[in-house]
């Protein structure tokens, strides 16, 4: 797997990211506590989380690549980062521009982002040499951003389900993609217990919960979500059953599940009633589905990215 294609994972990974964050504030919009604590309009809060998201996630990526720079240069034969400085400097602009954006937030924006961002920084170091902690923690940060702009308020049916697919798709990706150490049974054990816990930490978190998600009592409003979900399923399997190496299926499947993060956010909207927003967000996802495309056909026809030093 090239760096090039790291890169175009990465930004997909952190276009879901900002499609997940703005759906919270979308869904809160509803919400007059949510307006009277942010003190601010929505479109300039939705401006605001997704900074927060993408700078976490480019955050995460330098971080990681600045660890792995020793790797990096013995199993590719050639020093792929030459010197930490470029990515020291990613790093600590990325966290300080994630961290303005939250402070802008009132409330206790900022301090969710700074536990997000330790969070990143416990993953990279220790948890994901341990398949047990580290198949978790993606699934906490990314549903952790939903909760920035007011954790106190978190839809909660939405965040548990971000987390449970974030979870899931880290799992599958470490499987399929035979990474080490092997997913051994206690480790699955422990990865279900931990799931179970966070689970219930979610769902539980004072607020409002489900009556911002469901504030419907017939449960058929539940059926766009899960309609979208099964899609997204579907064409995650069919990216992890291709014929590729196993490597570049997992990145195939963490594309597609970034890809189809708008696409899910506009079936809650729907089943909210927020058709404009349901709208916007199917338009944001075709944006993406052609970016995605354009990028695969450029890297087909031109035989990759260009380069600079």
């Amino acid at each position: 797997m090239s760096r090039t294609q790291d890169y175009h994972t990465r930004s997909v990974i952190a276009f879901g990211a900002a499609c997940d964050a703005a759906l919270a504030v979308v869904i809160g919009t509803g919400s007059s506590a949510l307006e009277q604590s942010m003190h601010m309009g929505w479109p300039l809060a939705i401006g605001c989380v997704i900074v927060v998201a993408v700078g976490l996630v480019i955050y995460g990526a330098a971080l990681n690549d600045l660890l792995d720079r020793g790797r990096d240069a013995i199993h590719r034969g050639v020093d792929s980062i030459r010197g930490p400085g470029p990515w020291t400097i990613l790093l600590i602009g990325s966290l300080l521009l994630a961290l303005f954006a939250a402070s802008t937030i009132p409330g206790d924006a900022i301090h969710v982002a700074l536990v997000l961002a330790s969070l990143m920084l416990f993953h990279n170091a220790v948890a994901r040499f341990i398949p047990a902690i580290g198949l978790l923690i993606p699934g906490a940060v990314i549903a952790g951003v939903m909760l920035v702009p007011n954790w106190r308020l978190n839809p909660s049916l939405v965040v548990w389900s971000v987390m449970t697919m974030m979870t899931l798709t880290s799992i599958v990706v470490h499987v399929r993609a035979n990474k080490r150490p092997l997913l051994s049974f206690r480790a699955c054990v422990a990865v279900i217990i931990g799931w179970c816990v966070m689970s219930g930490v979610v769902l539980t978190l004072p607020g409002e919960g489900l009556s911002v998600v469901w504030p419907q009592t017939d449960v058929t409003g539940l059926a766009w979500p899960a309609i979208a979900w099964v899609i997204t399923g579907f064409f995650c399997w069919s990216s992890v059953r291709s014929g590729v190496e196993s490597n570049a299926a997992g990145h195939s499947m963490i594309r597609t599940v970034g890809l189809w993060q708008p696409v899910i956010a506009a079936a809650w909207c729907q089943s909210l009633g927020m058709h404009t927003a349901a709208f916007i967000f199917l338009l944001v996802a075709a944006s993406g589905f052609i970016v995605a495309g354009g990028i695969r056909g450029f890297k087909a026809f031109g035989g990759g990215f260009p380069s600079w030093r």
